[in-house]
């Protein structure tokens, strides 16, 4: 979906995930694992790391930093 067709369904409103799914605004549904997950199999690395990374969180999460193994 372009960026003007996504704009043309979207409207700028918030959609809860399942509406979102189902007018084809995201991909599928999941939380932040999955999207790690998906993230590390996009970018082509090993899904078993000893590393981590950090990941700042917006204030409605409570502008905390998260660590993801």
């Amino acid at each position: 979906m372009t960026l003007s067709e996504t704009r043309k369904v979207a409207k700028g409103r918030v959609w809860t995930g399942e509406d979102a799914l189902q007018h084809g605004l995201v991909d599928q549904l999941g939380g932040l694992a999955d999207a790690v997950h998906i993230a590390k199999q996009q970018a082509g690395l090993s899904q078993v790391s000893s590393g981590h990374c950090n990941i700042a969180l917006s204030s409605f999460a409570h502008a905390g930093i998260q660590s993801v193994r």
